[in-house]
């Protein structure tokens, strides 16, 4: 009788589930999101039918006091989204004049139709988090130790990488639509693959607050004056984009 119940049970869960999973989704990554990184908002169908939206972008942004800080530009044009399709799109964290809100919590809030054209208020809260990299130098002559405090306070105890390299344009992509302001030049290959007494703790894993710190110590040559280099962090988690938890901007040093 047990067996059966438990048959019964199980069979009553794969019913359901399917249905559980029937639904529409609007999600924000990444979650929390570093400062200055593009944040990509997706709705998704997962009905069996088709649904609407109002505009070509029916979405905006909110504050924690339910202020309104960022809404796009839209047409106003019906677009339908199919059974197991989805649209995105990008918020650069800018609010008016396009100047970048604070870090804090938000809502991403879009309007929908369902099947029968009955419109529906989807909302999810987020948070822009101070993900930060400050180096001890901007400028600094050779033989000089730059030091570099990362701060990602949701990555506590995750494995970190920093690298270089001599440009950061175009940069490098990374999964959920995110990028790497670096180059991958040979200077970021040696700063990630090579050990070597220029890049020291370009790798480890975040404190319990999430800090690390790492350097770079510029070698004593002359030929390097007038060269500058650009540093950035990631954190890893599995799950994520790529298993890319966090990333920084990047800072440049002039050697100088």
């Amino acid at each position: 009788m047990k067996v059966n119940r438990f048959v019964c049970l199980f069979l009553l869960l794969a019913v359901l589930a399917p249905l559980g999973s029937a639904q529409v989704l609007w999600t924000v990554y990444p979650d929390p999101v570093p400062m200055d990184q593009s944040v990509l908002l997706k709705i998704e169908n997962r009905l069996r039918c088709t649904i609407y939206l109002p505009s070509s972008a029916p979405w905006s942004i909110y504050n924690s006091n339910g202020k309104l800080v960022y809404s796009p530009l839209s047409m106003p044009v019906i677009v339908p989204i199919k059974p197991l399709a989805h649209k995105a799109w990008t918020w650069d964290q800018s609010g008016r004049m396009s100047v970048r809100v604070p870090h804090g919590t938000y809502e991403a809030r879009i309007t929908y139709l369902d099947c029968l054209r009955k419109k529906h208020l989807l909302r999810t809260k987020f948070k822009i988090e101070n993900v930060r990299l400050k180096a001890s130098h901007q400028t600094a002559p050779p033989g000089t130790r730059v030091t570099y405090n990362l701060q990602a306070p949701t990555s506590t105890g995750s494995l970190y990488q920093a690298a270089c390299s001599l440009g950061d344009r175009p940069g490098i992509p990374l999964a959920g639509n995110r990028l790497l302001r670096l180059v991958p030049d040979w200077v970021f290959l040696m700063s990630i693959m090579f050990p070597s007494p220029v890049f020291e703790n370009f790798s480890g894993v975040t404190s319990k607050s999430g800090h690390a710190t790492s350097h770079v110590n510029i070698p004593r040559h002359k030929g390097l004056i007038g060269m500058k280099f650009f540093t950035a962090f990631m954190t890893f988690r599995l799950g994520a984009p790529g298993n890319i938890h966090v990333h920084s901007t990047s800072r440049m040093v002039l050697i100088k």
